[in-house]
């Protein structure tokens, strides 16, 4: 941050803007709603995952049963059933040993595969709370500022800072300009860091649901047990991320119209500059973009799940 005050007494200011929760009774509140809603998003995150997993593999499990294949595994006439398939040098269809193999396998890449996901979904969400939490505290801020004095001058009545209060409005303007830069810039270096991962991650819901989609669309009690279910989740995983995304934008909004409430118009030109820079910074819009070209919010999910509907419709016609 020594590219904004070059005394270097930024410093101070930064240590006092990351200890945010003290600042009023306001931030201490936000700081344990935000705990909360995290601690809850981890352990309904946690639960899709185990949900998922679970209805994926049991499927199969339930269709060994019903089929009398496990009981009757020492004859050459069983064939087991399994949850994802594979091209291997050895019989895992007929034969119990391959058979289990492959059972732990793919249990294993399912908690994997799974894991990969909602750990990159709760990672994204969390840090989205945590900058949505500080731009609330950032908004109350800006709509609690501090009141000029009321002055009467010639029978009129005014409002204007008194000297001593200019100090403090210039303090407290400099702290506001200091915790939205940090705001800023992490939002900067989360879209640097992850925009080419969401990049990939929406390409693989397009993909992905495409082909979702289509198993499903065979309308059969096996196909929908199996594909149903993990279906709505990813679709679900979709439409959620996305909503957490798009609370930023609404943040956004929220910031540039608690802006204008800042009495400016009782303060020194020195203090008016400062309200004017934080004014114009806060026209940007602080969504996170996919590798710095597509915003990922409702608009981008309603395409993607567009563009998966097209190509499947179009498959749908092939087959």
């Amino acid at each position: 941050m020594g590219h904004f005050f070059s005394d270097g007494s930024d410093l101070i200011g930064v240590q006092r803007v990351l200890d945010i929760r003290h600042r009023s009774k306001f931030a201490m509140l936000t700081h344990i709603k935000v705990h909360k809603a995290s601690q809850f998003f981890t352990m309904y995150l946690n639960t899709m995952v185990l949900i998922g997993i679970l209805l994926f593999n049991i499927t199969p499990i339930y269709k060994n049963i019903s089929s009398g294949a496990f009981a009757n595994y020492k004859t050459e006439n069983v064939s087991f059933e399994h949850s994802v398939y594979f091209e291997l040098p050895f019989d895992y269809k007929h034969n119990i040993k391959g058979y289990l193999v492959i059972f732990i396998f793919d249990w294993y890449m399912s908690f994997v595969c799974s894991s990969c996901f909602s750990n990159f979904d709760l990672l994204m969400s969390l840090m989205v709370f945590h900058i949505c939490g500080h731009l609330l505290i950032l908004i109350d801020s800006l709509k609690n500022f501090r009141k000029p004095t009321k002055i009467v001058v010639n029978n009129i009545e005014y409002e204007w800072y008194s000297e001593e209060e200019m100090k403090l409005v210039s303090r407290d303007l400099r702290n506001i300009t200091i915790h939205h830069n940090l705001i800023v810039e992490f939002i900067e270096k989360v879209s640097k860091t992850f925009g080419p991962i969401l990049y990939l991650y929406y390409m693989f819901h397009i993909i992905n649901g495409c082909v979702l989609l289509l198993e499903c669309s065979q309308m059969s009690a096996e196909a929908l047990a199996r594909y149903g279910t993990l279906t709505f989740v990813v679709f679900q995983q979709l439409i959620q991320i996305s909503i957490v995304f798009e609370l930023l934008g609404i943040s956004s909004d929220k910031l540039m119209n608690a802006v204008y409430s800042v009495p400016w118009e009782s303060m020194d030109n020195p203090n008016r500059k400062k309200v004017y820079i934080i004014l114009m910074r806060s026209q940007r819009s602080l969504a996170i973009k996919a590798v710095d070209m597509v915003d990922v919010g409702v608009q981008t999910m309603a395409l993607i799940i567009r563009t998966s509907l097209s190509y499947f419709i179009m498959l749908r016609t092939f087959a």
